[in-house]
């Protein structure tokens, strides 16, 4: 009955450990993800103001415009990114319940 018991807490304890890897391997993904997302944006901004600059101020309101444009899109992006996040982690947490 021990050696029955401690196999079936081995398995277990193997699931509950692969199921947690592969949501730290989710995790890393859409960490980096957004990392990314906020990179590119940051270049484009960066890129933007040294239209500004070089347009003397006369391109300010179209700068300002696709500034806002970006800003937004990518706030979408990154937003949905971890919507979808903490929904799989949602779903994952009552199957990890009925593991232990």
């Amino acid at each position: 009955e021990h050696s029955e018991a401690l196999s079936g807490a081995a398995t277990v304890a193997g699931a509950i450990s692969t199921v947690t890897m592969i949501m730290g391997q989710v995790v890393s993904f859409v960490r980096e993800t957004v990392r990314q997302l906020i990179a590119d944006l940051v270049g484009k901004l960066i890129a933007w103001v040294m239209e500004e600059v070089f347009s003397l101020g006369f391109g300010t309101p179209v700068v300002v415009a696709q500034a806002s444009a970006a800003i937004a899109k990518w706030g979408k992006k990154i937003g949905e990114l971890l919507k979808k996040l903490t929904d799989t982690i949602r779903k994952v947490s009552p199957l990890l319940s009925k593991l232990v």
